[in-house]
């Protein structure tokens, strides 16, 4: 571990020092950008580094932190990978995303677990249109600026029932209560042309992890 931290902590200093080529990709995807030949650099774009690494480990914080506040949820997880091991299903320890997502309770409380706590709080801002929006009996002019509350949509109980406060995975397998159903009204990774482009990555990550270890 400590030879990863001094490798690395000499790698962000080398890009802090401008030490890298122009064409360094790994600068670039984590926001630094190039200017000319001077080896000067401005942060083209934070959001690059924020979106795929903290919101990732918020949501992998959510769900672990889910599963401990709940041990009776946890042991249902470990016997289903037990079971799935034991039955040659999964490449143990380095479960496959694909076998990972077929363990179905364990995929539940995933989306149970990104459900209850949305990764980011701040807004995810949309202008309105040319034309206006008719929206709830209520007409926003062109340019006007909405945006919605993750946490807030995410515990509707209009999308998930009374008990939508509760980390409940049940729900995302109950019949008539299909998962793709209940994800129609989730927006862990924003929704509509602005959706996050790395959303499968990042569940990927997290499903990966947690069935391994």
């Amino acid at each position: 571990m400590q030879g990863y931290e001094e490798a690395n902590h000499k790698s962000i200093s080398q890009r802090l020092a401008c030490q890298l080529p122009e064409d360094d990709a790994v600068g670039e995807a984590y926001g630094f950008s190039y200017v000319g030949t001077s080896g000067h650099f401005h942060r083209a774009d934070g959001k690059h580094r924020f979106g795929g690494t903290d919101t990732t480990a918020i949501a992998m914080t959510a769900i672990l932190y889910q599963l401990l506040k709940h041990p009776h949820y946890l042991l249902r997880v470990q016997e289903e990978i037990d079971r799935a091991v034991n039955a040659g299903q999964l490449s143990y320890p380095n479960i496959t995303y694909n076998e990972a997502s077929r363990l179905r309770f364990f995929d539940a409380c995933c989306k149970e677990g990104l459900r209850i706590h949305a990764s980011i709080a701040f807004p995810l801002i949309r202008v309105v249109p040319p034309g206006g929006l008719h929206l709830e009996g209520s007409f926003l002019p062109a340019g006007t600026k909405i945006s919605i509350n993750l946490g807030t949509v995410q515990q509707s109980e209009l999308a998930f029932g009374l008990d939508a406060s509760v980390f409940r995975p049940e729900r995302w397998l109950e019949p008539g209560n299909g998962s793709q159903d209940l994800r129609s009204g989730m927006m862990w990774f924003g929704a509509g042309k602005r959706i996050c482009a790395g959303q499968h990555v990042s569940e990927q990550y997290c499903i990966s992890v947690f069935g391994r270890d």
